[in-house]
């Protein structure tokens, strides 16, 4: 349920984005239009409604299209997703885990990342492993496990 209120949202969150863009942008060409030559003004100035639906519906469209990326796939309802590079996803739903397949996944708490790699303290509750900290290659996909954090 919470999914589907939270994609409501987001079809809402595109279609006022797309409206205020899409403004923009036909206030951009027609702005432009008045240094060119008169007879594009003149079309222009005739379908203004029409320009003005065009360019909210693309922007929209396209702001729809970039909600289904790596980049603005950020879950829904009560799912988060935190990209972290080369196409590694941090998910946090009741608790936080490294995905790393369907079934393989490592709880952790506090995580930080640079372009390579992610450095996490292992949660303990949800985790039986033995080691407190992991580093997750980004670049190889790989867990790096230790006992402290030096």
């Amino acid at each position: 349920m919470e999914s589907t209120i939270h994609f409501i949202f987001e079809l809402i969150k595109i279609a006022i984005l797309g409206t205020v863009y899409g403004s923009l942008a036909f206030i951009s060409i027609v702005l432009i239009g008045v240094f060119e030559p008169e007879s594009w003004y003149a079309m222009v100035s005739k379908k203004k409604f029409r320009l003005w639906f065009i360019c909210g519906f693309t922007i929209s469209i396209w702001l729809f299209l970039f909600m289904m990326t790596y980049w603005g796939d950020h879950g829904l309802g009560d799912n988060a997703k935190v990209p972290v590079g080369h196409f590694q996803i941090v998910t946090h739903s009741s608790v936080t885990t490294i995905e790393k397949g369907k079934y393989d996944q490592l709880a952790i708490m506090n995580f930080e990342f640079d372009n390579d790699n992610l450095y996490a303290k292992i949660d303990k509750e949800f985790s039986h492993e033995k080691r407190e900290y992991v580093v997750w290659n980004l670049r190889t996909d790989e867990l790096t496990f230790y006992k402290n954090k030096e």
